[in-house]
């Protein structure tokens, strides 16, 4: 495949790549592939009918997203607003690239990104929303396996280059693979068809059948095999009995060896080379505990175990008073360091921690979900979502750049390399997300009718929030390619793009009370801030100014003040800042709460301040403070067993809430209701599909006779990739 030279710009479309004077260029994966069809096509006119189809495949999509993409190319590329150098409008056909192209031949490889970025920016969508769990059809893992292959001979046919191949093509989730040390074997999870419970299963490369290790109670992830290749280490999610445990890799009775409550997504552990310890990651809590600190399952560290003893000792120690995490060890083959990643804000990077030494930073800023080393502990191999696409690089821990693995427009994460025989695998996932509504009853307490789907979609739509007149629905979707605010009729019917480029990940939308404006966050430059939009389309306006994380928006009931969480006090709170202002030096943002807060709504006749405080993964908890009694107001606890922060809303007369029965959030759950003034609890009807618990799931009408939730579709299923001959 050939690369573009124009004016100061390098273009190579295989790598997905744009540099400017040798550096990269960030750019949305969706505003990449406009370019690359323009300067595929250079000097000729593209019909805007063809741009819609080709970038935008199998969508209905309006033209409205297309003449946003031509607008942010533009930007990027330094055109004038009144001489066009590089893109020509052609009025009622489409578009045209002028300037001079100059074509080159593609090198022997892929053009690599300096410190391991690729031109298709390294930030994240979100940092909540990570790994879930979600899947990839068999017909799209075989694509894949097939455009990887396809590539790599493309690139240098000479050389003979490593073959992908689908390795599991089962229904459910297939997750979290990890080679045996003779890299024969692979352990991974999987959820079972019915997606009902995660457990830890191992096949042999080559055999069409594979062996179960582990068994309900509990949900079992994360695999990890000891150096001699006897055992295998993993996290198990029980109420009441979650932690590390390690069974025989033939099977048999599992062993816990050390009980912890971790996020299940960061859970990982790592055997030291002597096979006696393990690497695990622990929550950090403050001696004696800190009651003010809101997320204390926010920050973690690495700690190392005997297994034998289960003693303990800390391996790192992210900075204190700020929400950096450090997860997801691997020790190099030859055992002289310690690779992880730290999380700080909605970025991570990969760290190295040589024994006895000190870590130091080997990547640029991105979102890392996933690394391992290469065989001659030479290298990091890592997977970084770019965007809108999820790509695999390796990195020399001596230095230099990062090289191009392959990419992929689905979920790639946590890949594995083989200590011996040339092999890497990694998991790639496809899930969408639907809203659904159910009608309520006016009774007391009111009764839920059967769940309709009101909106779906093969791409995700969250955060659904219903107007205050209840004739709209604001939602985040990123059936366009990227995040962005809609509305739509609460049916799904008239959807409307309000939001376009104002971040990498764009959600949390909520209505202020006159229904005029629209409060969201947005993630830019590695954090977050809170914006407002008009509800009719329009200019975002910036609300926030601070370097902490501001998110989740809310509004007071008279509209002079947006409620948003923040860790810019050192633990995560309520704050609020003026609406009409936003934060300024005049006008600073004040501290609502004390004991914590999360997603914060007025009560309708504005007496109460409800809110969520975590205290623990799977352990949340409603409150509430009076709002007329001053700063010094008792925050009073409303539904202790909240086990999550966005599973509840604020109905006229009560809260309805969505429950686990065993407190695992792969599993079913319960709707419920809870009245105000009695404390009555009423289940009202069981979900039948999974749901994403890190984003805000359900809104109810301000009638309260229809709610609407968020759940995942048909297409939530994941696999396994296999590639052969990988130095």
């Amino acid at each position: 495949m050939s690369r573009y030279r124009f004016g100061a710009c390098l273009l190579d479309p295989e790598s997905r790549i744009l540099l400017r004077d040798g550096q990269p260029v960030a750019m949305a994966g969706k505003t990449l592939d406009l370019l690359v069809l323009l300067i595929e096509r250079h000097g000729k006119i593209v019909d805007k009918d063809e741009l819609l189809s080709r970038i935008w495949p199998g969508r209905m999509v309006e033209e409205a997203n297309l003449t946003q993409g031509i607008c942010t190319l533009r930007k990027i590329l330094g055109d004038n607003p009144t001489d066009h150098r590089y893109i020509a409008t052609v009025a009622g056909r489409g578009y045209q690239f002028v300037a001079p192209v100059a074509e080159l031949p593609s090198p022997e490889g892929p053009v690599a990104a300096p410190g391991g970025r690729s031109a298709a920016t390294a930030d994240p969508r979100r940092n909540r929303m990570l790994w879930t769990g979600a899947g990839f059809s068999v017909l799209g893992l075989f694509a894949v396996a097939v455009w990887f292959w396809a590539g790599a001979r493309a690139r240098s046919p000479a050389v003979e280059r490593p073959q992908a191949v689908p390795f599991t093509a089962m229904l459910g989730s297939v997750s979290r693979p990890a080679f045996s040390p003779d890299g024969k074997e692979i352990a991974y999870t999987w959820s079972g068809e019915d997606a009902a419970n995660q457990s830890i299963y191992v096949k042999l490369i080559g055999s069409e059948t594979h062996l179960r290790l582990t068994t309900p109670p509990g949900s079992d992830t994360t695999p990890a095999w000891s150096p001699d290749g006897r055992f295998i280490a993993f996290y198990r999610k029980l109420p009441g009995a979650s932690g590390y445990y390690i069974v025989s890799a033939l099977g048999g009775a599992v062993r816990q060896i050390l009980r912890m409550d971790v996020d299940d997504t960061m859970a990982r552990a790592a055997w030291f080379p002597d096979g006696r310890r393990l690497v695990v990651v622990q929550p950090m809590v403050a001696e004696p505990p800190n009651p003010s600190a809101a997320f204390p399952e926010f920050q973690f560290r690495l700690v190392s175990v005997d297994i034998a003893t289960g003693q303990q000792r800390a391996l790192t120690s992210p900075p204190a008073g700020s929400p950096s995490s450090d997860s997801r060890p691997v020790f190099s083959p030859d055992g002289k360091t310690l690779a992880f990643v730290r999380q700080t804000h909605a970025v991570s990077e990969v760290y190295l921690m040589p024994m006895g030494g000190r870590p130091w930073r080997l990547t640029a800023p991105g979102l890392v979900t996933g690394l391992d080393w290469t065989a001659d502990s030479r290298e990091i191999v890592y997977s970084v979502i770019q965007e809108t696409a999820f790509d695999l690089w390796r990195m020399p821990i001596s230095g230099g750049p990062a090289r191009w693995i392959t990419s992929s427009a689905e979920f790639l994460a946590d890949p594995t390399v083989a200590r011996q025989g040339g092999r890497l695998a990694y998991a790639v996932a496809i899930t969408n997300e639907s809203l659904w509504r159910v009608d309520l009853s006016g009774s007391d307490p009111p009764k839920a009718g059967p769940p309709k789907p009101t909106m779906r979609s093969t791409q995700a739509e969250i955060d659904p929030m219903y107007s205050p007149d209840g004739r709209k629905v604001a939602f985040s979707s990123d059936r366009t390619g990227t995040w962005a605010i809609w509305v739509s009729d609460p049916d799904g019917r008239d959807p409307l793009q309000l939001t376009h480029g104002t971040g990498l990940w764009v959600g949390s939308p909520r209505w202020s009370p006159n229904g005029s404006l629209i409060a969201f966050d947005s993630v830019q430059e590695g954090k977050s801030e809170i914006y407002v939009v008009p509800a009719g389309g329009g200019d975002p306006r910036r609300i926030t100014r601070h370097q902490a994380d501001d998110v989740v928006p809310g509004w007071s009931r008279d509209g002079k003040w947006i409620y948003f969480a923040s860790n810019r006090s050192g633990n995560v709170q309520i704050w609020k800042a003026p609406a009409a202002t936003g934060e300024s030096l005049a006008t600073p943002a004040l501290q609502v709460t004390q004991g914590g807060g999360f997603n914060a709504i007025e009560s309708a006749d504005g007496k109460y301040l409800y809110f969520a405080v975590l205290k623990g993964p799977g352990k949340a908890g409603l409150w509430r403070r009076p709002l007329a009694i001053g700063p010094e107001a008792c925050e009073e606890p409303v539904l202790e067993s909240l086990q999550y922060w966005g599973i509840w809303a604020l109905g006229p007369n009560g809260i309805f809430f969505l429950e686990h029965p065993d407190g695992l959030p792969n599993a079913n759950a319960d709707l419920k209701y809870m009245d105000l003034v009695s404390g009555r609890i009423t289940r009202l009807l069981k979900v039948d599909k999974p749901m994403n618990w890190q984003t805000r799931v359900i809104t109810v009408s301000p009638d309260g006779r229809h709610l609407i939730y968020e759940a995942y579709g048909d297409l939530r299923r994941s696999n396994i990739v296999l590639v052969e001959g990988f130095r």
